[in-house]
């Protein structure tokens, strides 16, 4: 549809509005794409029949003298964005947003991280490298237990000093 036609089509509906809003029929000479006299105007132009559009459906851009068709691969997003910068002040609101952030690079005392000196306490203590043995389970260690699993120490089934029973009932002598 040509703009004279969208043009034509656009005043008939302000027509149509002034009647329905005033209640009277409009009158006097037609202007514009239209001719003749209100209330029964006409194009001034000839206008494409349903039967012509028709015919165009499907047609090439060339025929609608280079109106792109929604069929058009241009219309399309498979192109490959080319590669281009902008400047800071170019982006909306970047400069202020980017003032309220912090540095890539900056440190924080202990009190201004929520939680972390009581957190740090609730840890272990290392003493020479190691997890002191009355950090890592409940019960008591000694040298006839394991930790399980569960974080307590076990005597082992069969009893605990397996190893030094084992040599001290033996014809083996340990150097």
């Amino acid at each position: 549809m040509d703009s004279a036609t969208r043009a034509a089509i656009a005043l008939l509906r302000a027509r149509v509005s002034q009647i329905s809003n005033f209640g009277t029929a409009p009158s006097g000479a037609a202007g514009g794409v239209l001719s003749g006299t209100f209330p029964s105007p006409g194009f001034a132009q000839d206008m494409a029949t349903q039967t012509e559009l028709n015919a165009h459906t499907g047609a090439t851009t060339a025929a609608h003298g280079g109106i792109v068709s929604s069929a058009d691969a241009r219309l399309t997003d498979a192109r490959a964005p080319t590669a281009h910068s902008h400047p800071q002040s170019d982006v909306t609101g970047l400069v202020s947003a980017l003032a309220g952030k912090a540095a890539s690079s900056h440190t924080h005392a202990q009190s201004e991280v929520t939680n972390l000196v009581t957190d740090l306490a609730a840890k272990a203590n290392l003493s020479g490298g190691k997890v002191p043995t009355s950090e890592l389970g409940s019960g008591t260690a000694d040298n006839t237990k394991f930790l399980r699993g569960d974080q307590t120490w076990q005597v082992p089934a069969g009893g605990g000093g397996a190893a030094e029973s084992f040599v001290s009932k033996s014809k083996w002598s340990v150097d």
